[in-house]
């Protein structure tokens, strides 16, 4: 079996407003990874990994 590997892009540092919207610390050199309709894995530290879309940035 294959094993796939991420690269991280960023660090959650907190979050913003009432709606569960998140502050993030990017890895990036621009901000195109995280453009409006992109799709991104959020793994926890106890290695439970989900897929969120991201709607503004």
């Amino acid at each position: 079996m294959e094993k796939i590997h991420f690269l991280p892009i960023g660090k959650i540092v907190g979050t913003h407003g009432v709606k569960g919207t998140i502050k993030v610390y990017s890895y990036a050199e621009t901000f195109f990874v995280f453009e409006p309709e992109g799709v991104i894995l959020l793994k926890n530290l106890q290695g439970k990994e989900k897929t969120y879309t991201i709607k503004w940035a």
